[in-house]
């Protein structure tokens, strides 16, 4: 399975079975966490983290630390939802929960966490009440969310339907895009809590599948989108 697949293979789970997982995938987890910047492993010895009973058989949880309203907060999102595609490689599901949480021992905010688990075969019915509530399956069509200048979107074309399938706060697909040649510039239609998350797991879609480039700050990108405020823009190497 290469990264576009896990892409679309990824949903939002909410029932699990209650099995551990795997020793080798916990093992390869465990050093994902410990390698990337403010994310912590949260299973039997640092608690639980509740959740109302939305959740079910969940064996660990991804705890994103820090504060979620910084632009900085975008990378931690970002390297989050990349664990969160390798293990669908690996079958494991997930779900991305924002809210307050704490953790025993933690005092730093926790903004998000992503609950983990070998995922059940049924889904249970606040599971599917949940799904359709948010509308999970749905996604704004590719003309909604994305521009391109007379060029055309060229090979930015798939990078950008894999950040339109990104999940986001209550499905709103906040992420806005306009191609101007060898450049993209990033806009976002939100401004709250959620919205540097949202968008750093969407932006992290589109480097993972897009060509070799960088990230910056372009103050002539244009107004294409009356409704948002322009983020970054990548540049192709």
């Amino acid at each position: 399975m290469n990264i576009s697949e896990a892409i679309r293979k990824r949903h939002s789970c909410r029932s699990f079975t209650g099995e551990a997982m795997p020793e080798d995938i916990a093992d390869g987890l465990r050093k994902r966490i410990t390698s990337a910047d403010g994310l912590m492993l949260i299973d039997g010895s640092n608690g639980r983290v509740g959740t109302y009973g939305i959740v079910s058989g969940s064996v660990c949880s991804i705890a994103l630390v820090g504060d979620g309203t910084k632009p900085e907060f975008m990378k931690t999102a970002g390297d989050a939802e990349e664990i969160v595609l390798w293990l669908t490689e690996q079958g494991i599901g997930s779900v991305w929960l924002g809210g307050t949480f704490k953790v025993s021992g933690v005092e730093e905010h926790i903004p998000a966490v992503i609950a983990l688990g070998v995922p059940a075969k049924k889904m249970r019915l606040v599971d599917r009440i949940m799904h359709r509530a948010i509308s999970s399956d749905t996604r704004k069509p590719f003309d909604e969310l994305f521009k391109a200048s007379a060029g055309g979107f060229g090979e930015y074309r798939e990078p950008l339907e894999m950040m339109r399938l990104a999940p986001s706060a209550k499905n709103v697909q906040p992420w806005r895009a306009y191609v101007d040649g060898d450049t993209v510039h990033f806009y976002s239609t939100t401004d709250n809590r959620y919205t540097y998350i949202d968008m750093g797991i969407a932006l992290r879609h589109f480097t993972l599948t897009t060509p070799a480039g960088i990230f910056v700050d372009d103050t002539s990108a244009p107004a294409v989108f009356p409704a948002a405020r322009y983020l970054t823009s990548w540049k192709k190497k």
